[in-house]
């Protein structure tokens, strides 16, 4: 019997601290019978409207959510009354304020269960940039976004993306953000540490040990550090240094370079670059004779094939696909193509 009362009192301590909600609903009922007793004791014998607790309850309840509806008649009565309408408007103006704050931080509800979404960590005003066009409505497949920051509320509350505030290098907060059934993880650097390559390497490796199959996409500052990442088995590394480098070198040998990489990467800017497995018709064709069908067919322009770890950009001779090959093509939007299409 002991150890049942024990497993009880256990279980709604855990309950009574893990809701506020509840604990502010229970409170504000015991607060309003205890008035709505001291009011039927002070009215009772005086007030003819207030005959029994109920009608003492229901007049307390009356002060608190819609103000005064009719007047007491004792002086401790009206000053219940009084504590009553304080008590509403205080009520009013909590509400307001937890409404403004949840619309600030971000709804964190449901983040645990989210599937196939795309986890974000980083700031202000980058991760703006990267969740609208995460949303492009140039993109056919468009998925829920979880931002994570180690921020006090949500940097865009404006757009349709989800919250979680925490230290994204902790397992907790990762999990909180859904992480398990996450289709995929983008780590922006943090320059308001003082290395953030180093900050970038401990969230991917608490990403890659809670979902080793979610597709990780870094951000690296310097290049000397691209092994580290590539040790903690990160899907994709994008070094800033090596493609600044690489892009002003060739905007000064071809200029306009840099305009038209912008238009190709950023959508909503006339076509962009897709990824898109090689459907089974097209297994075992040249290079050549799919460049030219999907530009006659579908105006798409094939730029190159990925085949394992490699990219063959515009391939030469004979060369022809394999299943599982990825295609890179230039479209105005996400191309897709039926199975058996040819």
């Amino acid at each position: 019997m002991k150890s049942r009362r024990a497993r009880l009192r256990r279980r709604w301590t855990q309950v009574w601290y893990r809701f506020p909600t509840l604990r502010l609903v229970i409170l504000l009922v015991v607060l309003l019978m205890l008035q709505a007793v001291l009011f039927w004791s002070c009215e009772r014998d005086r007030n003819p409207e207030i005959s029994n607790p109920l009608e003492a309850l229901w007049a307390i309840a009356v002060f608190v959510f819609s103000g005064a509806d009719f007047t007491p008649v004792t002086a401790w009565g009206r000053f219940l009354a009084l504590v009553g309408i304080v008590e509403g408007m205080t009520l009013v103006s909590v509400l307001i304020a937890s409404l403004t704050v949840l619309q600030l931080r971000g709804r964190k509800g449901g983040t645990r269960k989210m599937k196939d979404h795309i986890i974000v960590v980083g700031k202000p005003p980058r991760v703006r940039r990267l969740i609208q066009q995460l949303q492009s409505p140039d993109l056919k497949t468009v998925r829920p976004v979880v931002l994570v920051a180690d921020l006090p509320q949500n940097p865009v509350p404006d757009l349709r993306a989800k919250f979680v505030s925490g230290d994204p290098a902790q397992d907790e907060t990762l999990q909180e953000a859904g992480i398990l059934q996450a289709y995929g993880a983008i780590v922006l650097a943090d320059f308001s540490y003082p290395d953030p390559d180093a900050r970038t390497l401990l969230v991917a490796l608490a990403i890659e040990h809670l979902n080793p199959d979610v597709y990780t996409v870094v951000e690296v500052v310097h290049p000397q550090n691209v092994p580290h990442f590539r040790h903690a088995r990160v899907d994709e590394v994008v070094c800033l240094d090596q493609f600044s480098d690489y892009l002003i070198l060739q905007s000064m040998v071809s200029p306009g370079l840099s305009r038209m990489f912008r238009s190709l990467l950023e959508f909503g800017e006339g076509d962009e670059v897709y990824r898109v497995m090689v459907p089974s018709a097209y297994i075992g064709w040249t290079f050549r004779d799919l460049f030219l069908h999907v530009y006659q067919k579908r105006g798409m322009i094939l730029l190159a094939v990925e085949r394992g770890q490699e990219t063959v950009i515009n391939p030469k001779d004979e060369f022809r696909l394999q299943e599982g090959d990825a295609l890179f093509l230039v479209a105005p939007e996400e191309p897709s193509f039926a199975p058996q299409e040819a």
